[in-house]
């Protein structure tokens, strides 16, 4: 497992639908991750802790290739739909793939997984 969380069944779902309507999401989070990522139309980006889809529904929005990776299968089931199947997922990487951005949303949990961070890390 990509190291423990608590976003699993019914929890999964609340933490989708609260992170939908959220002010520090909605007004904070988002607008700043959109602000940094520049033009990404064409590139292939890294959604690392990609929860309920909200930073790669509009990753994509923008033309880029997403790859979603978070620990809980329910999120990632979240991120699919909002990205209309659209995102790739993974919920246990080893081998990450080239990339020309990451988007780490929830790098403070990255110290969790230390073969992820080190592959992230190579990265140019």
């Amino acid at each position: 497992m990509l190291g423990e969380t608590a976003y699993h069944g019914a929890l999964g779902g609340a933490f989708a639908a609260l992170s939908e309507t959220g002010a520090y999401n909605a007004y904070i989070d988002r607008p700043a991750m959109r602000a940094l990522a520049g033009d990404i139309a064409g590139l292939r980006v890294l959604d690392v802790g990609c929860g309920p889809g909200h930073d790669a529904a509009a990753l994509a929005e923008r033309g880029a290739t997403v790859l979603g990776v978070d620990g809980s299968a329910d999120l990632l089931e979240h991120a699919r739909v909002r990205t209309g199947g659209a995102l790739e997922t993974l919920r246990e990487p080893r081998a990450v793939p080239e990339l020309e951005a990451v988007d780490a949303g929830s790098y403070e949990r990255l110290d969790r997984n230390p073969s992820l961070l080190a592959a992230l890390l190579r990265r140019p």
